[in-house]
């Protein structure tokens, strides 16, 4: 959750951000009038390129907690290896991964369309766009939240 959290923040600015001065300036106007579809030349790219990183992103941040949290448990408790090792293998289980990967994908849907979304209806010139990028990121923050919520009522079944 705190990797889409920071990326809602870093990347729906930035889409919002981006496809808002297309629309203001009159660019995404100019692809329909070519006979574009700015929804598969803007929009698409961007949702596939998060559905693909972002999952891969949370799974190298898990990683890195582990190894982190061995450095930790050595340096602070004097843990050996395999104390952590013993301790990790009795409480992993492997359908936590599986959660944090189902999780990731939502986030991701979350992080790109939101913004998108909100970047694509942007009007009012250069003060559209920053209200824009600040509606993008608020919204795309709390739908993470809430979607965090859901998802672990599903998955885990927690009352």
């Amino acid at each position: 959750m705190l990797t889409a959290l920071i990326l809602a923040g870093r990347i729906g600015a930035r889409y919002a951000a981006e496809l808002g001065t297309m629309r203001v300036t009159e660019q995404i106007d100019a692809l329909e009038s070519l006979g574009r579809s700015p929804v598969s030349h803007l929009l698409l790219p961007r949702v596939i390129a998060g559905l693909l990183v972002v999952p891969a992103l949370t799974m190298f941040a898990n990683a890195m907690g582990i190894v982190v949290g061995y450095m930790v448990a050595k340096g602070s408790l004097g843990l050996t290896y395999a104390d952590f090792e013993y301790g990790a293998r009795y409480f992993f289980r492997p359908l936590d991964l599986w959660y944090s990967l189902i999780k990731s994908y939502c986030f991701a849907g979350a992080v790109t369309l939101i913004p998108c979304y909100i970047g694509f209806n942007t009007q009012q010139g250069a003060e559209g766009v920053g209200r824009s990028t600040t509606t993008a990121v608020v919204s795309a923050s709390v739908a993470i939240l809430v979607l965090d919520a859901l998802t672990t009522k599903l998955l885990l079944g927690v009352k």
